[in-house]
């Protein structure tokens, strides 16, 4: 997300953002796979951690998902994000 992590708009997209993944992702019962750039995609974390990794430490690269308001674009991951996100999701299936 571009956009200064002290911002309000930042801490509404990063709420924004969790609730979409909570939403249309694939949480498993209370956590998700966390969006920070300390843990890209492979930690299994709960909400209120995911959150505060995401003030603390950013976004993953490639993860563009703004702030849902009018007139503004709302972008998912790009394709390469996309790719690393199935591989890591098809990793963790059980054999």
């Amino acid at each position: 997300m571009d956009l200064p992590r002290y911002s309000d708009e930042y801490e509404k997209g990063v709420k924004s953002s969790l609730d979409f993944a909570y939403t249309y992702g694939d949480p498993q019962g209370k956590e998700i796979l966390c969006l920070c750039d300390k843990c890209c995609n492979v930690r299994w974390t709960r909400r209120d951690v995911v959150y505060n990794h995401l003030i603390a430490c950013g976004f993953v690269d490639g993860y563009k998902r703004y702030v849902a308001q009018a007139g503004r674009l709302s972008e998912g991951p790009d394709e390469d994000a996309k790719k690393f996100y199935n591989l890591i999701n098809e990793a963790s299936q059980e054999l």
